[in-house]
């Protein structure tokens, strides 16, 4: 009887949902890689427990479209977390997340999307659910020889070449986007 009721509040425990006055989404650092037909995305997001008390839960970490091909999330012990595309209003995974009290933790999200057409897009305006700005946050995107005038909706602020790729970087402060990250190319 006490191993089934443990039971119970651990499942009950990783499916509560989230509460943005508990936990607080405070850093990402997001690599992006725009190839020859495919957009590469790797995400690290970074979460704070503010509370006295362990705080287990889950997050909705939403996706452009369905045409996302496997999605893989690993907690801070770089364990893979089982996650599965679905779809709530729009496609994305539930991802659990478990921070003991007064502590941080975060989660790596990867997944490749296969391009078609002349345009692509990561979902940033989401951030604004939590109610607060990012502390910090970091993108950087290598885009293969093959892209030509790539256009974005959000303006690097770095530009270097690396062999025949270009590596664009951006750096943000209190970053309380309005706006999704689009690339658009010819």
């Amino acid at each position: 009887m006490k191993t089934y009721l443990i039971t119970i509040f651990i499942n009950l425990c990783v499916w509560l949902p989230i509460n943005a006055q508990i936990v607080d989404f405070f850093k990402e650092d997001l690599n992006f890689y725009l190839e020859s037909d495919s957009f590469k995305v790797q995400g690290i997001y970074f979460f704070v427990n503010q509370s006295q008390n362990e705080y287990c839960g889950r997050l909705w970490y939403p996706l452009p479209d369905s045409n996302i091909s496997k999605v893989e999330v690993f907690n801070d012990s770089f364990d893979k977390i089982n996650c599965y595309l679905q779809k709530k209003i729009n496609w994305g995974v539930f991802i659990p997340l478990r921070i003991k009290a007064s502590d941080s933790t975060f989660v790596i999200v990867r997944y490749g999307q296969k391009i078609q057409g002349k345009s692509v897009r990561y979902i940033l305006t989401s951030t604004r659910q939590w109610e607060n700005p990012l502390k910090e946050a970091h993108f950087q995107l290598v885009v293969g020889s093959n892209f030509k005038n790539v256009q974005f909706s959000i303006i690097p602020q770095l530009k270097k070449k690396i062999g025949k790729q270009n590596l664009y970087e951006w750096e943000f402060k209190n970053f309380y986007p309005t706006k999704d990250f689009l690339l658009f190319w010819k």
